[in-house]
């Protein structure tokens, strides 16, 4: 194919050569690449060819897409450019056409990739290179000391693209590749790092570098304060100055936080700001505590004061939690307030309440009347008492309690109020009765079964007869079974009655005269029985005896009641003293009218007759009598026949 194209002096052919690639040639004797040019003009005989300088002088060059090759200028093949049967992309350095028969494209050989529509070579940052063309395949990148480096103002991202450090937070290598970066440095001297302002500065919004603003820093509305960490201006419109937001206060010219107890904190950090306290965790997120030694009072962290230190004149207490001073005047002591009990550490603790959780039988211990239930794992109150609106436990009603309008009862077990209406007392229920913890008991009678010593309380004076096992129920010792088979305390020689069964508890003993004697007959010993008993009576010991006065227990195989010594039986079945019988002078003699107790020849006590009596028989003394007493003494000498 031939075409004609008309110029104003000449006349230019241009053909298609077979094995020329697509590339347009031409033939001219004028000017070649390379010649001196001027203002442009001079190069006209170049095909694709100009003049450098459209003023002045130049040369002659190649158009902007054709390159110079063997002295012409040839097309510059681009990626993605169609060609033929693999013709087409000659122009493609380091590049073929995809296919060798029918239509493909222009691609990159092995090796290479595309860059700008050309192939360049995959060279990697540190790769060896010869020129900056070897290091086409580094993005922003150029051959430095013959190897593949960022260009000035870049730094390497993964080795394979060099990217500007002109912003804060670009990586950089050993305190270097910053240097794009106005007011800024590399975090690390060593190693990856990453780009940041200098002392003094602060980022912007346009991530770079600006100087910092100040505390007291002029500013106007709401803006200039940006350096200023945790500060803001004064005024949103118009003019202000720089101070501290909410929450942080002015220290060493800086914004310090107002930390509280209980305040997030991260890593360690966050509770700067707290006086004598830090954060819970060096590492994650934590809270703002108190260091040992301090601890929690309306945010802050105060030292540790203990139960039992001194304080004067109510004052010196405040680092006791729940705690007061002993003394509103003077010298006293720290003491934990109602409703708070001192630890082993000497802190005021809240006092354990009915509900409260507890393990191990522990945990309960400040709870009065209470204890820790494994069963549930909570603290409940002990038998007898119960829960109460604080939480307290309370006595349960006991017989005998207050009530109003029937209530007040409720934890007396089969009991209730007398009354509906009004003020009333606790009283236990039919069928049940008071015992002596003014609880209400089921009724029980001499002779009802028991178990284990539990069964017969509601038995007044009554027990169960065993402690363990089946039993029944008994009378205590002093009482004794009435008809009501009820136990009723036993009778005592004097007591008071109405009829004899008030004085059945006396042996042998009777009612007259609404008092406990003993019946006829009997006699009683020691105000607990009444008992009838003679001389000559079967007796064990001396005791058995005392029916008759003045007599003992005496014998050998078989003992009887017999008078003491000294003594004799009467008639009246009494023991009689005799004279010369022994005596003391405290008893005397048992007939004080007629005898004396007094020392006889031989220096013993024996029973005598007083004046104006005489002895009778040896046994007795009588009155002496008034007739005459002839007193005749007759010796007869009376010889044998």
């Amino acid at each position: 194919m031939i075409s004609l194209l008309f110029y104003t002096s000449f006349i230019l052919v241009t053909s298609l050569r077979p094995g020329s690639g697509g590339v347009l040639t031409t033939r001219s004797s004028d000017a070649s690449l390379g010649d001196p040019c001027k203002d442009g003009k001079g190069c006209d005989g170049i095909t694709y060819g100009t003049c450098s300088a459209s003023k002045g002088d130049g040369t002659c060059i190649c158009n902007k897409g054709y390159h110079p090759e063997n002295g012409q200028c040839k097309f510059d093949a681009l990626v993605g450019l169609q060609c033929h049967d693999g013709i087409g992309c000659e122009g493609l350095l380091n590049g073929k056409c995809s296919t060798t028969l029918g239509y493909g494209t222009c691609v990159c050989n092995d090796g290479y990739h595309p860059l700008l529509g050309k192939c360049a070579k995959d060279g990697k940052y540190g790769a060896l290179c010869k020129n900056d063309y070897d290091c086409s395949g580094l993005e922003n990148g150029m051959c430095g000391n013959s190897t593949c480096t960022c260009k000035e103002g870049f730094h390497v991202v993964g080795k394979e693209v060099c990217v500007s450090n002109d912003y804060v937070g670009d990586t950089c290598f050993d305190g270097r590749d910053c240097e794009g970066l106005p007011n800024g440095e590399c975090s690390v001297s060593k190693g990856e790092g990453k780009c940041r302002c200098k002392y003094g500065y602060h980022t912007d919004t346009h991530k770079q570098c600006e100087k910092d603003a100040s505390l007291g820093d002029p500013c106007k509305d709401g803006k200039g304060c940006a350096g200023v960490t945790y500060g803001r201006c004064s005024a949103s419109k118009g003019d202000g100055t720089c101070v501290c937001i909410f929450g942080y206060h002015v220290e060493n010219g800086k914004c310090k936080f107002d930390a509280f107890i209980g305040l997030g904190c991260q890593n360690g950090t966050g509770c700067e700001g707290l006086l004598n306290g830090k954060c819970s965790a060096t590492s994650g997120y934590g809270t703002c505590v108190c260091d040992d030694g301090y601890h929690p009072l309306i945010g802050k962290c105060v030292k540790d004061i203990h139960v039992g230190d001194p304080c004067q004149d109510g004052k010196g207490c405040e680092g006791l939690m729940n705690g007061l001073c002993s003394a509103k005047y003077g010298a006293g002591r720290c003491f934990c307030a109602s409703g708070f009990h001192a630890n082993t550490q000497g802190a005021c603790e809240k006092d354990a309440k009915y509900g409260d959780k507890c393990q191990d039988w522990k945990g309960c211990e400040s709870l009065v009347n209470g204890k820790c239930s494994n069963l549930t794992g909570t603290c409940t109150c002990k038998q007898g008492f119960h829960a109460d609106s604080m939480g307290n436990c309370v006595n349960d009603a006991k017989v005998g309690d207050n009530c109003k309008d029937g209530v007040g009862c409720e934890t007396l077990t089969h009991g209730a109020c007398d009354t509906a209406s009004g003020i009333g007392h606790c009283r236990c229920l039919s069928g049940f009765r008071q015992d002596v913890d003014g609880n209400c008991v089921i009724d029980a009678l001499v002779g009802d079964k028991c178990t284990d010593g539990k069964g017969c309380e509601g038995l007044p004076h009554g027990m169960c007869n065993t402690i363990t096992g089946d039993g029944i129920c008994v009378c205590m010792k002093g009482y004794h079974t009435d008809y009501r088979q009820k136990c009723v305390a036993d009778g005592r020689y004097g007591d008071l009655c109405k009829n004899d069964y008030d004085c059945s508890g006396l042996a042998n003993g009777m009612c007259r005269n609404y008092t406990c004697i003993c019946q006829e007959g009997f006699h009683v010993v020691g105000n607990d029985v009444c008992v009838s008993s003679e001389l000559g009576d079967p007796c064990n010991i001396t005791d058995d005896c005392k029916g008759v006065p003045n007599s003992v227990c005496v014998g050998n195989s078989t003992k009887t009641c017999q008078c003491v010594d000294g003594m004799q039986p009467s008639g009246n079945n009494s023991c009689q003293s005799i004279v010369g019988g022994s005596c003391t002078p405290s008893t005397g003699c048992s007939d004080p009218t007629t005898m004396e107790c007094k020392l006889n020849e031989m220096g013993k006590y024996s029973c005598q007759c007083r004046e104006g009596y005489e002895d009778d028989d040896g046994k007795v003394c009588k009155k002496k009598s008034h007739g005459i007493h002839i007193h005749m003494e007759i010796d007869l000498d009376v010889q044998s026949l």
